[in-house]
């Protein structure tokens, strides 16, 4: 298991306390507009950086859909140092192995493995994730450009830690998670914590020098280790640079999980 620095414990937030200046959110949606949400991809090939597309010249590895290769021969080539960043499917693949122990092993029950919360499977929890990362996706990039306040090149250096925590209380998706804590770390200390996820976004990253890349890190409990690293590519430095900053982002992101509310 990757341990998380201890860090602000956010307070119960009841209600919508924190209206934002119209003109910040206006312009924070604009930046992130010019964003791609997409995975991070060179649009070349791994081995050989022939250019090409994903929908032209450049297959995707089959088994995480992120790698990109002109052949099956630039493929092999390049598997002694991609396996090693090979990670998402195989990830959703362990959910699945650890959710068949479960069931097979029935009243005996499963010592020293851990058990989704009650009702869930783990590929049930991992799903309820990934809707409710879709309902906050401008809320948490929005934070995350205003905690890094950007203009300072602090994006290269540094990424947002969200930790958050399932929370079984609503049957909404927007409240499925709370905030546990947030912090600014170095990539050095996501790539420690996190692990392979990280390392794959390091590596991704080499490949477009000269462009602002935001990197979000979340940790989502009570899966182990349950980091995701979101990125974005694409966004305008003028526009950052004309950006008033936000100076209370986690009791922010605090209220709009707690109030199902975007940003």
């Amino acid at each position: 298991m990757y341990a998380v620095p201890p860090t602000r414990v956010m307070p119960q937030v009841q209600s919508s306390n924190f209206p934002l200046d119209g003109r910040t959110v206006a312009l924070t949606r604009h930046i992130l507009s010019q964003g791609r949400w997409s995975k991070l991809t060179t649009h070349s090939c791994y081995n050989c950086r022939k250019s090409g597309s994903k929908q032209g010249s450049l297959k995707l590895c089959q088994r995480c859909e992120r790698a990109l290769y002109c052949s099956s021969e630039c493929q092999k080539t390049h598997w002694p140092t991609h396996k090693k960043h090979c990670v998402n499917s195989e990830y959703e693949a362990s959910l699945q192995w650890n959710d068949m122990i479960i069931a097979a092993s029935g009243k005996f029950g499963t010592p020293g493995l851990p058990v989704p919360p009650p009702g869930l499977t783990w590929q049930d929890l991992h799903k309820r994730f990934k809707k409710w990362f879709s309902f906050h996706m401008m809320t948490l990039f929005a934070v995350s450009i205003h905690s890094l306040q950007l203009p300072q090149d602090r994006a290269p250096t540094h990424i947002l830690l969200i930790q958050i925590e399932y929370h079984n209380g609503s049957t909404e998706v927007a409240k499925h998670f709370k905030l546990n804590h947030t912090k600014v770390i170095t990539l050095d200390e996501a790539t420690d914590m996190a692990g392979p996820p990280m390392q794959t976004f390091r590596e991704e990253r080499k490949d477009h020098e000269g462009r602002v890349i935001l990197g979000l890190l979340i940790q989502c409990l009570p899966m182990i280790p349950g980091f995701h690293v979101f990125p974005i590519t694409g966004l305008s430095k003028e526009s950052i640079s004309r950006l008033p900053w936000i100076p209370n982002c986690p009791e922010i992101l605090e209220d709009r999980f707690h109030n199902g509310k975007r940003f």
